[in-house]
């Protein structure tokens, strides 16, 4: 499975559910976090699962201003979302299309700067 690739310049949203926890689905047996990069698809999603109108109603998300500021969210939080059972993300998990999910500890270290290399 390849590390899905984010474009710098492009947000991405993690839904919230009402209690304030991150929505997650589960793909392949896999707990997944909610991440959206395309918000008709994400009212897609909100409105499969809740019915209702997205737009008048209050539904909350983290933005975050591209892949850098994602990573170090996972990052932080890595441990607790695995206590929770969850280690991966799925990209606009809307309804009626192909979903992919990610590893988190693998989008994480896709981030790393390289380590030290040998002398020649």
């Amino acid at each position: 499975m390849s590390v899905v690739e984010l474009k710098p310049a492009v947000p991405v949203y993690l839904l919230l559910k009402d209690d304030g926890t991150a929505e997650t689905v589960v793909l392949g047996g896999d707990r997944c976090l909610c991440l959206f990069i395309d918000l008709n698809l994400l009212q897609a999603f909100y409105r499969s699962l809740y019915g209702g109108d997205f737009v008048t109603r209050d539904v909350g998300t983290i933005k975050f201003d591209g892949p850098d500021e994602l990573r170090g969210f996972l990052r932080k939080n890595e441990m607790g979302l695995a206590g929770q059972g969850v280690r991966h993300f799925a990209v606009n998990p809307a309804p009626d299309r192909p979903i992919d999910r990610v590893p988190l500890h693998a989008f994480i270290d896709a981030g790393q700067p390289p380590g030290p290399t040998s002398p020649s």
